[in-house]
């Protein structure tokens, strides 16, 4: 999915529909090598084979399409619906194990621990129970997997993510862990530090991710036409997201230093936000230009009973230049976003029930298979700002 803001292009570079379809094709030709199809019979239509039929039947007709469409993937087959679990589970459910991870801060080769983007003790905690839950959108793994579904978690658990080494992470945030910080460039180059951190491990996933899909197809099979295309594909993915991760390891080392400077090179103004019992963070990352990237960060942060929401941009003519057309828009832009990372969404208990069935179910569908219009953009602003 590509996102033009200011005419940068911030490419949202999902793999989860690739790999669900990717997955069909293996399996199908897997059991057509293996002979299960056999001659005069039929195999049972893949992920992919439905979605190219309702193309195919519907034509020019984006509300038939569309129709068709919402009743494949709310009523997927059995067998559909279990792939669907199951490449999820294979290789994207196993990526938050900290076990697997290095802490990578300046070269570290310490093991990660669970570290937090948003941190736990200072703004989750305020929107977490009296049992210290809050609530996140995960997916539907008992029922319908292409849905999310609420469900709550341990604050210690929420934007977690395996980062740094126990040492790093406290000599890093110590200094904005002690109490409800103040919102300045110093808080800002430090949160923003974090978030990159993140957004490097989301990157290296997707690697890890792209690499074992491609080492679990077997020699025999890489003659067939489409799985060569299928492997183009992931190669193909795993080159731009080498030169992204290259890129982010960059600007990461640039904050870093500024920091420690105090020549501060992310920039960042706060916009105006009512509800409070949220949190949200999100970088987007325009690198593949890489003397010119361009960095725009979200937040939606509760600083003790006061909500606040910022976007934060790297100090270079083309991210200010991005960050000046969002901020006109932010309400579209946050909401936007949000609905594109819903995963990254983490809800008090009283805001969730505040929330109608109607723009849940808009936040339970999958951003991949389901656009989000304007009026549901502004029916969901609504609600958060």
């Amino acid at each position: 999915m590509h996102i033009l803001i200011s005419g940068v292009d911030f490419n949202i570079g999902f793999l989860t529909s690739a790999l669900i379809g990717a997955s069909f094709t293996l399996c199908c030709t897997l059991a057509y090598y293996a002979g299960v199809r056999k001659k005069g019979g039929a195999m049972a239509d893949s992920f992919t084979d439905y979605i190219s039929n309702i193309y195919e039947i519907t034509g020019d007709n984006e509300f038939a399409k569309n129709e068709l469409l919402n009743i494949f993937y709310k009523s997927p087959p059995e067998n559909i619906n279990k792939q669907i679990k199951k490449t999820l589970n294979d290789f994207f459910l196993s990526q938050n194990n900290k076990k697997l991870w290095l802490c990578g801060h300046e070269g570290c080769t310490d093991q990660s621990c669970n570290s937090h983007e948003i941190s736990e003790n200072i703004f989750l905690k305020h929107i977490s129970d009296a049992n210290s839950d809050v609530f996140i959108l995960k997916r539907d793994m008992a029922k319908n997997s292409v849905f999310y579904t609420q469900g709550s978690i341990n604050k210690r658990n929420a934007s977690n993510f395996p980062g740094y080494c126990s040492q790093h992470d406290s000599d890093l945030f110590s200094d904005i862990e002690d109490k409800v910080p103040v919102l300045n460039l110093h808080f800002v180059n430090k949160q923003c530090l974090r978030s990159l951190r993140r957004k490097r491990f989301d990157i290296e996933s997707h690697l890890r991710i792209a690499k074992q899909f491609i080492g679990t197809i077997e020699d025999d099979l890489k003659g067939f036409e489409e799985i060569q295309a299928v492997i183009g594909h992931f190669q193909n993915k795993i080159e731009i997201l080498q030169t992204e991760l290259s890129n982010i390891k960059s600007i990461y080392n640039e904050v870093l230093h500024g920091i420690d400077e105090q020549r501060y090179i992310i920039k960042y103004k706060e916009v105006d936000v009512k509800k409070d019992g949220y949190c949200f963070a999100q970088v987007l990352a325009s690198t593949l230009e890489a003397d010119s990237p361009c960095f725009l960060f979200l937040y939606k942060i509760d600083f003790g009973s006061e909500p606040k929401a910022f976007i934060c941009w790297l100090d270079n003519e083309k991210s200010f230049k991005a960050f000046n057309d969002a901020q006109d828009d932010y309400k579209h832009y946050f909401t936007l976003f949000m609905y594109l990372h819903k995963e990254k969404l983490i809800f008090s208990k009283e805001f969730l029930n505040k929330l109608p069935q109607t723009v849940k179910e808009i936040l339970y569908r999958d951003s991949e298979f389901y656009n989000l219009d304007p009026i549901q953009n502004c029916i969901i602003s609504k609600y958060f700002f």
